[in-house]
């Protein structure tokens, strides 16, 4: 993600140099001493790391914390006046403590916290970042957005989103699904876009750690400005929440793109002493970014192209053989590998989108699928509607997506990244 980040910040400067915006960060940055301990007041990467050490086998993205509060809000959205009416000050310091005490030793009663005083216990938490989270290099960025036109606000929240550290952008995608919901019961529970949005929107851009009073009618005119920018850009995380955390196209080329200039740079192939453009430069590269030449790089190190693929189950370390032919797409290898272990058995056929022209997809497991099966992965999978499997593109050139395109050519992808690991994962 460190490559996504990187380019994202040049195409960001690149989109925003043309409304004569800076994307300067700010030299001097806010210093708030995180906590060590406890939930309030802790770091979002620190709480991740905590976790991933606890559980190394479990890909965690966002604090456990702030899944499990999010899960708990999203069965009262219905609530009357929900985000809009604060709970009682007493229940939400004696939960505080309780949270901050003993929630990393042992499970915590959610259904003991009324909607309410959940929603105020969100809202502390995010004020009490000690790095907001749109972090302290960004967040003066998004609200600048909202003075683009509509295409390029898309892009530019897109770019910033990317820009984020995963804890960061991962806990936000939570917040903006939950806000999302909540807006969908509007006729229940009387929380329109606008509305929540303005009441939102402070406690993602005005950090407790970082208020000012305004002394002066300009300086209060100047956040009333601000306000309202903070509530449009809210307002279109929430709307355009679907696209703003996929990679585009262009970027993961570029990502390719150096991916293959550094594998080859790391086998000593080509060279010479031609010009270095300002943005390899930047990425730190010491090859040319002449595409054509850049390629021929790429192109030396793929060796072979893999006509089958070794596709691991979230979580376990059982893996499915699949044999990819011309017209095999992700959704074939979904399909194929969800038969498989469905049956629990070693060989499965399966006629592609192309049937007519008498081509098969087939694949075969490496190894008895019966112990995932009562571990209760595929219980999980198709005893809940409201999860669907994708397919995740891990390693190679590339470090991680999600291939929500089920379309695509299995082919293609195994030509830009032959050496990725697949996976399969239910969200």
């Amino acid at each position: 993600m460190k490559t996504i980040s990187a380019l994202a910040l040049i195409e960001l400067t690149a989109l925003l140099d043309k409304y004569n915006i800076p994307t300067t960060i700010p030299k001097k940055l806010p210093k708030v001493k995180p906590k060590d301990t406890g939930v309030f007041g802790r770091s979002l990467t620190a709480m991740v790391e905590e976790e991933s050490r606890r559980d190394p086998f479990k890909h965690i993205q966002s604090p456990r914390f702030v899944l499990e509060l999010i899960r708990h809000l999203l069965t009262s959205v219905k609530e009357d006046g929900i985000l809009r009416l604060a709970g009682r000050a007493k229940r939400i310091k004696d939960w505080r403590d309780v949270i901050d005490q003993t929630f990393s030793s042992k499970p915590l009663d959610w259904n003991a916290i009324k909607p309410h005083d959940a929603v105020s216990l969100l809202k502390q938490f995010l004020k009490e970042l000690p790095v907001p989270l749109l972090t302290w290099e960004f967040i003066h960025l998004f609200p600048k957005v909202s003075i683009l036109d509509q295409d390029d606000k898309i892009q530019a929240l897109n770019l910033l989103v990317l820009m984020l550290p995963p804890p960061h952008s991962h806990t936000l995608k939570l917040l903006v699904l939950y806000l999302a919901e909540v807006v969908s019961h509007s006729p229940d529970n009387r929380m329109t876009l606008d509305n929540v949005c303005t009441i939102m929107s402070p406690n993602l851009f005005l950090n407790f750690h970082d208020r000012k009073k305004a002394q002066t009618v300009a300086d209060i005119s100047q956040e009333v400005r601000s306000a309202e920018g903070q509530s449009d850009v809210l307002q279109l995380l929430i709307k355009f929440h679907t696209h703003l955390w996929t990679v585009p196209d262009f970027l993961l080329c570029e990502a390719r793109l150096k991916g293959g200039v550094e594998a080859a740079a790391a086998s000593g192939g080509g060279g010479g002493h031609q010009k270095i453009s300002p943005v390899l430069r930047l990425l730190g590269l010491k090859k040319p970014r002449d595409r054509r030449d850049s390629q021929d790089h790429v192109d030396s190190q793929v060796v072979h192209v893999p006509n089958e693929i070794h596709v691991r189950l979230s979580q376990h370390p059982e893996t499915v053989l699949v044999q990819c032919n011309s017209h095999t797409t992700v959704g074939d290898v979904i399909s194929l590998v969800q038969s498989e272990t469905s049956k629990g058995g070693k060989n499965c056929h399966n006629r592609d989108s192309n049937s007519s022209t008498g081509s098969h997809n087939s694949c075969s497991a490496a190894g008895d699928h019966s112990e995932i099966i009562e571990q209760g992965w595929l219980k999980a999978i198709h005893g809940d509607p409201s999860k669907k499997l994708y397919l995740f593109e891990v390693g190679g050139n590339m470090h991680r997506r999600c291939l929500s395109d089920e379309s695509a050519l299995m082919e293609n992808l195994l030509a830009l990244n032959p050496s990725a690991e697949w996976v399969i994962e239910f969200r």
